[in-house]
């Protein structure tokens, strides 16, 4: 089993250790988090302020008392269509009674342990009622990129409403609304990687917001005329309004309508969805972790309510646990819970010494914000992921996201679950198998055998997880689907997840009987179904994985076209992303004693969900390096790696060699070690061959390219040939130093 680097420690002690790292992070958060809060609090019809308290509250109060390492807690764009109706249907303040109930229930939510159940919920589902909760924010938020207040409420009506909103536009907030726009849009396509890092939210605040909110005197109510239109400028209206003292800003609930039929209806909402969106965010972070930490869902859910209930009793947004800053934490470098304190720590002192600069802030440029988040969570690209899982996946995600937009999101919700469990039954599911998982176990020594005979369903997959996880450590592990007459994508999900982390801790999975079945897609989490009469065909290579075979035949290496989901091999590499499987192996090993290369197809997600990005890449992973050689991380330098420099951040530098030394970025712990490795001949070599990212994790190498896309054969030969290269100067190297050793002595 591959060992993974020292976990960072908790409470005081991990303050101590890593409070550099943490504070940069959490002021990386901070600068995502302002404008965020800020946009999310307005669309809400929620005081500006308020969206900055639940970050807040978030990060000082519930970070330390939370059941996860690095997820960080405030307001969420999903939230704002369920706050937006309770507000205009109840009213701000017994809207806040309803937060403070839902909260209550959410705590209790998590003393019950009910956190697991939020793997009841399809995946389809979820990005279903997600790209609706996209859609109603989009509609909603591009009328006031344009300077409008629509009229209508309905997130269709709005749609329909736009031209009338481009015939009523103001000019000036409309120049800053598209610009911030274009630099949301834009941002992840820019060629320039140090560009790249910097915080679009901060870019748009630099470069459009502020500068334009000046030129323009939105801070002063006048009329402008432009090309023959008169036109107003109101700062209620067009700038955040914030009050000149934060106790000031404080509203208390009213629960004079707490037993309502509206009232209860929200507090449902609230509850269930922030209880699914944050267990969901906390998994997908926890596979984003590079520590590979565990987090307790029902702490974490306990938690959260308990911070939903302060926010209520303040005036503040219900929090989650949220997918867009969590995942920016994590790719900042967060080592623990305290980069949420810290951005939450920043958030107050922002909105304590500089309301005047939060007040200059432009409605139109948090519009834009939100419009981009809108947007993603409900791009075409969501659509084609859905439908690459399965068409069945694609029909449970369209019909949730219907129904969601024209009832609401727990509507949706308990609408998709229904479809789902009636397709399955058009497709020949028992409806006596729904919630009844039938199989066998045997145990044989160090062997678990688990021979499943009913249907995996997502109605009875939490038995399955149970069975599971019940398993000790260690094990020989075969689990049986030959029996399994349909395995839904749900269950397929955590039957990989389990292969992954039973795997990761030391055990061993097997999964036999799938090659009796049918897949509804190519996808390896796809529904898997036996059909009568079915005749099981060899697998058929396509041209390009003959390719493949035919360059790993003439180096006498072994391929294997298959998914593989051992991904714990890649553990402690800083993809800052999450693996999903690779394929199209190609593993070389001269002898047994020969480190092993295995060039392999890396299937990645940035980020988390909903707001994610795919895509493959291919890699160069060498294990069982004989060398002990230290870790370190070698990439090309940019222009945001040569300032941090001028603030401190080391780089290992060579004074003879100013050529490497200007063109690479080299960072480790252990800088003696690395002087020692990088001599003269391996300078003089990565001079001459910079294409690659070269990574060192505990005796692995991990080789790679910036580009993000699968290589071509021409180039997997490239990568292969620099791999061996590189091996043969370091082991040159290496025996060269033990002999220089043995002389000594």
């Amino acid at each position: 089993m591959k060992k993974i680097h020292k976990v960072p420690a908790d409470g005081l002690k991990g303050l101590q250790e890593n409070f550099l790292a943490d504070l940069n992070a959490g002021f990386l958060v901070f600068l995502i988090a302002l404008p965020l809060s800020l946009g999310i609090s307005q669309a809400s019809s929620f005081p500006a302020v308020a969206g900055v308290f639940t970050a807040i509250i978030g990060g000082l109060v519930v970070s330390l008392i939370s059941g996860s390492k690095i997820t960080i807690k405030g307001p969420a764009a999903g939230l704002i269509s369920i706050a937006l109706a309770s507000v205009m249907e109840l009213g701000y303040e017994k809207t806040l009674a309803v937060v403070v109930v839902s909260g209550a229930l959410q705590a209790l939510f998590g003393f019950l342990r009910l956190g697991r159940f939020a793997d009841f919920f399809p995946s389809a589902v979820v990005h279903g009622m997600m790209a609706a909760i996209g859609l109603m924010i989009l509609s909603k938020q591009i009328h006031y990129v344009l300077g409008v207040a629509p009229h209508s409420k309905a997130p269709i009506e709005l749609l329909k409403e736009i031209p009338e909103s481009i015939q009523r536009l103001n000019p000036q907030t409309t120049t800053i609304g598209v610009l911030s726009l274009i630099i949301m849009i834009t941002l992840p396509f820019m060629k320039s990687k140090s560009i790249r890092k910097i915080p679009a939210s901060l870019l748009l605040l630099v470069l459009v917001a502020f500068p334009l909110s000046f030129y323009f005197e939105l801070d002063t109510a006048h009329q402008y005329t432009f090309m023959g239109g008169t036109y107003f400028i109101d700062p209620s209206k067009d700038l955040v309004d914030l009050p000149n003292d934060l106790i000031s800003a404080i509203k208390f609930p009213d629960f004079s309508a707490i037993t309502s039929f509206a009232s209860i209806k929200y507090i449902i909402m609230f509850a269930l969805i922030v209880s699914i969106e944050s267990l969901l965010t906390v998994k997908a972070v926890d596979f984003l972790d590079p520590y590979k930490r565990e987090s307790n869902a029902d702490k974490d859910l306990w938690a959260v309510g308990l911070g939903n209930m302060i926010c209520g009793f303040i005036g503040a947004l219900p929090m989650i646990s949220e997918v867009v800053r969590s995942s920016a934490n994590v790719n900042a470098g967060a080592k623990t819970r305290w980069s949420n304190f810290f951005h939450g720590l920043f958030l107050l002192l922002f909105v304590a010494f500089a309301t005047n600069l939060v007040h200059h802030i432009p409605i139109a440029a948090l519009a834009a914000i939100l419009v981009y988040t809108g947007f993603r969570l409900t791009s075409p690209k969501e659509f084609r992921h859905v439908y690459e899982t399965g068409w069945e996946q694609l029909l449970v995600f369209i019909a949730t996201m219907v129904t969601t937009l024209f009832t609401n999101l727990l509507a949706g919700v308990f609408a998709g679950l229904l479809f789902k469990s009636a397709l399955q039954l058009l497709l020949g599911v028992h409806w006596k198998n729904l919630f009844v998982l039938k199989y066998n176990i045997s145990e044989h020594g160090d062997k678990t055998r688990i021979e499943v005979l009913s249907e995996v369903l997502f109605t009875n997959v939490l038995k399955l997880k149970k069975l599971l996880n019940n398993i000790p450590l260690g094990k020989n592990v075969e689990l049986d689907f030959q029996k399994a007459e349909f395995i839904d994508h749900s269950s397929m999900e955590k039957i990989r997840q389990f292969e992954r982390n039973y795997s990761a801790k030391g055990g061993n999975v097997d999964i036999e009987g799938l090659f009796s079945h049918v897949a509804f897609s190519a996808h390896p989490l796809a529904t898997h179904k036996i059909f009568p009469n079915h005749v099981v065909l060899e697998k058929v290579l396509n041209e390009r994985q003959k390719s493949l075979k035919k360059y790993a035949d003439h180096i006498g290496a072994n391929y294997k076209p298959d998914n593989a989901f051992d991904l714990y091999k890649y553990d402690g590499f800083l993809f800052g992303k999450r693996l999903v499987y690779r394929s199209n192996r190609i593993i070389y090993q001269e002898t047994k004693d020969s480190p092993k290369l295995i060039i392999a197809e890396i299937n990645l997600v940035e980020g988390a969900q909903p707001t994610s990005k795919r895509y493959s890449t291919t890699t160069l992973l060498v294990n069982n390096l004989i060398e002990n050689i230290p870790d370190f991380e070698l990439r090309k330098e940019d222009q945001l790696d040569r300032l941090k420099q001028y603030i401190g951040i080391d780089d290992i530098d060579f004074g003879d060699y100013p050529i490497f030394s200007s063109k690479y970025l080299l960072k480790g712990n252990d800088e003696e070690k690395i002087r020692e490795l990088f001599t003269p001949q391996l300078i003089k070599f990565l001079e001459e061959n910079d294409d690659y990212i070269i990574e060192s994790k505990h005796q692995d190498l991990l080789i790679y390219t910036e580009k993000q896309a699968i290589m071509s054969v021409s180039e997997v030969s490239q990568l292969f040939n620099f791999g061996k290269d590189l091996l043969g100067i370091i082991s040159k190297n290496q025996h060269s130093n033990i002999s220089e050793d043995i002389e000594k002595e």
